[in-house]
């Protein structure tokens, strides 16, 4: 009589082979999520600051069309602006916001500061004819609070059209994002 030898054996993976390829893995999750994660912030700052802007010069434009104004020189806002006024009545009507409007107590961001819905923080403030934006999109409390990377300021001239202003790196990183079609560089110089 013929024995039939079957080998019961199955093949597998050792345990040495598996802990190997989940470190490979994890190595390449390591070198690639910090990656990923700057990237989809910066888009996400992207359209906040893009639309803070919209929202800036729309305000601008109605301001002038409601108020029959030329200039901004001739805007109830402006002018409550130059006299240190209360200038909620003003904006409120054309903006959305998140909470009532206060003197900025950060000196890197001059003006009067207005949360948004979204979460960011603008400031306007004027100077010689023109409304001056500094915008946190991600709002002032999160970081990294960095010119270029969440903080961007920019200028809109008398007639509410944007004002190109190479003084410093926030006016700078803001021109950069426009001319890259609200895309923010990843490195902010």
């Amino acid at each position: 009589m013929f024995l039939i030898h079957r080998n019961n054996k199955q093949k597998a993976f050792t345990l040495a082979e598996v802990l190997i390829t989940m470190a490979i893995l994890g190595v390449i999750a390591a070198l690639t999520i910090p990656t990923l994660i700057s990237n989809y912030n910066r888009r996400v700052w992207a359209t906040r600051l893009e639309k803070d802007y919209t929202i800036a010069v729309n305000m601008c434009e109605r301001m002038l069309e409601q108020e029959n104004a030329e200039h901004i020189t001739e805007l109830n806002l402006y002018n409550h602006l130059l006299a240190g006024g209360n200038i909620e009545a003003d904006i409120s009507q054309y903006i959305q916001l998140n909470g009532a409007i206060t003197v900025s107590d950060i000196p890197q961001l001059p003006g009067n500061k207005m949360l948004m819905p979204d979460g960011s923080e603008m400031y306007i403030s004027r100077d010689n004819s023109i409304f001056r934006f500094y915008v946190d999109v991600n709002g002032g409390d999160k970081f990294p609070n960095i010119y270029g990377k969440d903080r961007f300021a920019f200028d809109l001239n008398d007639s509410c059209e944007y004002n190109q202003n190479p003084t410093n790196a926030a006016f700078r990183t803001f021109d950069t994002t426009i001319r890259n079609e609200w895309s923010i560089p990843q490195d902010p110089s």
